[in-house]
Order: structure tokens, then sequence, then C-alpha cells
């Protein structure tokens, strides 16, 4: 006779888990668990603070205030004399199309718009 295991209680453990993360953290764990897979979320949970960056209007605009915070567009004002800063536009929806497949960020469709912003870690 060919037995499966049962592994009832661990699956239960993990539903536990699950649920106690989403209560915790909400929709932005539920979106990621479901990405990422359950078993993984429930590994990582205790992670997911250092993982979850935030809620956004659109990927342009992480990419933008990442931009600004990173201190580039200072370094680029410096560098670029001031008659041809005209000429120069960062685009947003460009880097953070290269942050996504890059593999640096997932991005998230939140449910009442937006986006949520993970770092791929």
């Amino acid at each position: 006779m060919n037995r499966r295991p049962n592994n009832s209680g661990q699956d239960e453990a993990r539903a536990v888990a699950l649920t106690e993360a989403i209560a915790e953290h909400g929709e932005p764990f539920a979106l990621w668990a479901d990405d990422m897979g359950a078993d993984y979320a429930v590994e990582q949970a205790e992670r997911f603070d250092e993982v979850y960056v935030g809620h956004y209007e659109s990927e342009a605009a992480f990419a933008e205030e990442m931009w600004e915070d990173s201190g580039y567009q200072a370094s680029l004002e410096r560098a670029i004399p001031e008659p041809l800063r005209y000429y120069v536009e960062f685009d947003a929806e460009f880097y953070a199309r290269d942050l996504r497949l890059g593999g640096d960020v997932t991005y998230l469709p939140a449910e009442d718009g937006g986006v949520y912003v993970y770092w791929n870690q």
C-alpha cells in the first residue's frame, strides 16, 4: 500500500502563519505572498519590512523619488552647465522599467490604485 505522509499539522501551521502575517501587514503582504508563493512568504515574513518599500501612485513616482533621494539629480545639475540642463531630462518611466527588468524591484498593482513596491533580495 502506497501511503502519503500526513502533513496536515505543517499545512495548518503554515496557514496560521500566513493568516497572521496578512493580518499584520495587510494587502501588501497578501499580494506579495501570492506573487512569491505562500511557502516562501511564510519563511520570509519576519523580513517583510525590509522587502516592502511602500505604496506609490505609479512605478514612475517610485523611480522619481528614488532618483531624487539618491542624489543623482543634484549630481546631474552639478555636472551639466546650466544652459544645457534644459536639454537633459530624467525619464522616470524608463528608470522604473529598468529597475524592474534588472531585478531590483517588483511592482504589484494595489486594489485601490497605484502600486506596491518591493525590493528583490
